[in-house]
Formats: C-alpha cells, structure tokens, sequence
C-alpha cells in the first residue's frame, strides 16, 4: 500500500491494476519492512505472513488515470513484455510505514532507486518507447 493518495496518468502503454485484498483464506505472502534514504526505498523481508485474495483488476491504457487511496494494498504492472509509462501526483496522508508484501520465496531485501526528471527528461523518454 502507499502512505498517500495518488492520481496516475498513463502516457504511453497499458497497465494492469489489480487490488489485494487481506483474507486468511488467502495465498501467503511475506511481508517486507520499508525504509527510505535519499532517492532509494529499501525492502527487508520480516518474519511475518498475511494472506490474500485478488480484488478488483481494471485495465488502463494511454491518455487514461486512476486514483487509490492511501492504504489500499495493490499490484500495477504493463501488460506483457512492453513497457508503460505513468506519471503519479500524490498527496501525503499517513506517516505510517507502507505494507509491502511479496512472494513467500521473494529475496530477503529489494533497494529501489527514484529520480525526480524534468520535463525535458520526460519528453525524451516517451520519444523512445
């Protein structure tokens, strides 16, 4: 889940959002704790397990939004091998750390690195997909 609300723009490709719902008649998945330095977001798996069910899936393409709210576990991923681009506007509402959850298999830690890109940046990158 997010610890804001967020609206997401597809500019280019389609995604796949499917919410998650906690069920213990669920599949098991681990649950990972999340840290944040600088530009990098870092996943360490805990000694925990929670329990989910699929929820809603939508399908988005270009020019389309959605919006969650703060709180609402869910998976986007572009459809098949290509790649889709989104742009987020998000809107802090809760200082608690986000739910993260992944596969009982899934490594012990995953480090994501984020970059703030200018507009320019942005351009040059829906100019090459």
């Amino acid at each position: 889940d997010h610890v804001f609300n967020f609206t997401s723009w597809v500019l280019t490709g389609e995604i796949i959002n499917r919410c998650v719902l906690i069920d213990e008649d669920g599949v098991p998945c681990s649950v990972y704790e999340t840290s944040y330095s600088r530009e990098s977001s870092v996943l360490l798996k805990k000694n925990e397990t929670l329990n989910i069910l699929d929820g809603e899936i939508h399908r988005y393409s270009a020019g389309k939004r959605y919006s969650l709210r703060a709180g609402q576990l869910h998976e986007t991923r572009s459809i098949g091998n290509s790649v889709a681009v989104t742009v987020l506007i998000t809107h802090d509402v809760s200082t608690k750390s986000p739910l993260v959850i992944g596969s009982l298999s899934g490594m012990e830690k995953h480090e994501y690195h984020r970059k703030l890109i200018s507009r320019h940046e942005l351009d040059k990158i829906i100019k090459n997909i």
